[in-house]
């Protein structure tokens, strides 16, 4: 039976239906396989795995925090007692409108480095992982230095490089487009050790996509109709 690994949603935010950007991803990967479910939110761990066991789904759960990297190994050990790990997607994070820029690096940043430093040493022969960037790591224009250090500086490091530091990343809109690229960089270079386990790692975006988390945040956040969130140019319609 294959075992999968993945976090559901995101650090504390505005009102959010469990488990909003993950549901699809965990129903289509999840048949046939063990589901080990992972997230900040304990009400909201439990309100997903409810409704995934009633629609027949074999379900684990771990509370996790993934800034923290005892929490994230003990995730890591938990999948792995379960049997072998066979997938892994990672789509826990923090948007611009829902937190300031050091928590966005905490837990986009130094999260997802954390989870795949974890993952990458109980990952099976034959597995896979994803994790979930942004179209901003495509849109962020970062000097080659800063890149380098990103993808090369170890995870317990990372908030300790001068550039990611309060007086330099001053705005959440700076501070995600920084983390969505690191996780690109990180990403990459973790491929070639998740490669000699024989598994591959990627990352994606969703592009334009208005979650149900997105449609709170148009109608409810700071941001209200959107203004901050509406594109300037491009053939999608803007939400809100």
């Amino acid at each position: 039976m294959h075992r999968i690994s993945r976090d559901l949603g995101r650090r504390p935010g505005p009102p959010r239906r469990p488990a909003g950007d993950g549901r699809g991803r965990t129903r289509r990967l999840g048949s046939g396989s063990t589901l080990v479910l992972a997230d900040y939110s304990a009400e909201a761990l439990a309100a997903a795995t409810q409704d995934l066991r009633h629609e027949g789904y074999r379900v684990i759960t771990q509370q996790v925090d993934v800034s923290d990297t005892a929490s994230v190994a003990a995730l890591a050990r938990a999948a792995a007692d379960t049997g072998p790990v066979t997938t892994v997607v990672h789509t826990a994070g923090l948007s611009p409108v829902q937190a300031a820029p050091g928590a966005i690096l905490a837990v986009d940043l130094l999260g997802t480095a954390t989870m795949l430093d974890a993952f990458a040493e109980v990952i099976a022969a034959g597995g896979s992982g994803v994790f979930i960037a942004s179209m901003a790591g495509h849109l962020a224009t970062l000097p080659a230095e800063v890149e380098q250090a990103l993808s090369a500086t170890p995870t317990a490091d990372l908030l300790a490089l001068p550039f990611l530091s309060p007086q330099a990343i001053t705005t959440s809109a700076a501070a995600y487009g920084v983390a969505k690229r690191a996780n690109q960089l990180r990403v990459a270079a973790a491929a070639h050790g998740w490669g000699q386990r024989g598994a591959r790692v990627a990352t994606t975006d969703a592009g334009r996509s208005l979650t149900w988390h997105l449609g709170v945040l148009l109608a409810t956040g700071p941001t209200r109709r959107g203004d901050r969130c509406r594109p300037t140019a491009g053939p999608a319609p803007a939400a809100g």
